[in-house]
């Protein structure tokens, strides 16, 4: 009997890899749908390091022609797939909570289009951040009852611009649910791969049902997409399917019924959010004394990408 856990370490990326919401780092990025990579609103653009690399160290550009230009090469483009890990994200902000997050490895992108052109480019930023950053990223934790868009704009200034590596619906109460399949294995080996389709299937589409069901008798604000989390395939094939459903702020999630034969992994009502302040000035205590003493909605600063 085989049973494969898939672990969410480094995947093969079709496409220009980016992040969305949830990480296993700080900085973890989700891979976009083709609707959520429109960058063409793009009015600052930050890069971080992520996974390979670790540290507060950044770049962000707000020149409208070098936006201009990234936004033109990252458009539409796609890279050559890999197994590689990632040195950097490039977060392309279109608005004060959205930042559409794209994953680069220095060693294994091939971008389809223009790929010697973004390479050379991305390797100049990189230079400066490793040699002479002008930017570092700090962690903010917020209290959970102030809007997003109402901490941003209290913190942002000429010197500091804020990011969302979460998202903003990281403050929201959720549900994480499974659905389960088990079937029996075919006796035809010819069977075997239709069976293990078709019960993937069956697990996916129980879970499209509850999340129907919450759609129907709640505020559903998002939900994840769906997870297929454990594979067994022996005697029987069993799959697992997750997603998160978040719910309307303030929502009592302990009175949220889950449909009959899905199982809740999790309900949480967060008591803060994590934000991103993107500074000139390195984190230090007298920078986490000042920060805090002029927002009393900030309950603690610490450097990126620590997650404390």
């Amino acid at each position: 009997m085989i049973t494969i856990r898939k672990v969410f370490v480094a995947q093969i990326m079709i496409g220009l890899s980016v992040v969305a919401n949830a990480y296993a780092q700080p900085n973890t990025s989700a891979k976009p749908t083709e609707e959520s990579r429109d960058i063409n609103s793009t009015h600052a653009i930050l890069i971080s390091k992520y996974m390979i690399l670790s540290g507060e160290e950044a770049l962000l550009i707000t020149n409208a022609d070098e936006i201009n230009r990234l936004v033109r090469l990252f458009r539409n483009n796609r890279t050559v797939p890999h197994a590689c890990a990632y040195h950097w994200n490039l977060w392309f902000r279109q608005s004060i909570t959205k930042a559409v997050p794209f994953s680069h490895n220095e060693d294994c992108e091939i971008y389809l289009t223009q790929s010697k052109q973004v390479n050379s480019l991305l390797r100049t930023y990189f230079y400066t951040i490793k040699r002479k950053p002008t930017h570092f990223i700090s962690n903010l934790r917020v209290q959970a009852s102030i809007e997003p868009v109402e901490a941003a704009r209290s913190l942002e200034d000429a010197h500091h611009k804020v990011f969302f590596f979460r998202g903003d619906e990281q403050r929201l109460p959720y549900i994480k649910v499974q659905a389960t399949s088990i079937s029996k294995l075919p006796k035809s080996r010819q069977e075997w791969n239709r069976a293990n389709i078709r019960n993937l299937e069956i697990a996916k589409n129980r879970l499209r049902e509850a999340i129907q069901h919450f759609q129907s008798k709640y505020e559903v604000v998002r939900t994840t997409r769906l997870d297929n989390r454990y594979s067994r395939f022996g005697q029987e094939i069993e799959h697992r399917v997750e997603a998160t459903i978040y719910f309307s702020y303030g929502s009592n999630i302990e009175r949220i019924d889950v449909p009959r034969g899905i199982e809740t992994l999790e309900r949480r009502t967060p008591s803060h959010y994590i934000l991103q302040l993107v500074s000139e000035e390195r984190f230090s205590d007298d920078f986490k004394k000042r920060i805090m003493t002029g927002h009393r909605f900030v309950l603690d600063v610490f450097p990126f990408p620590n997650t404390q």
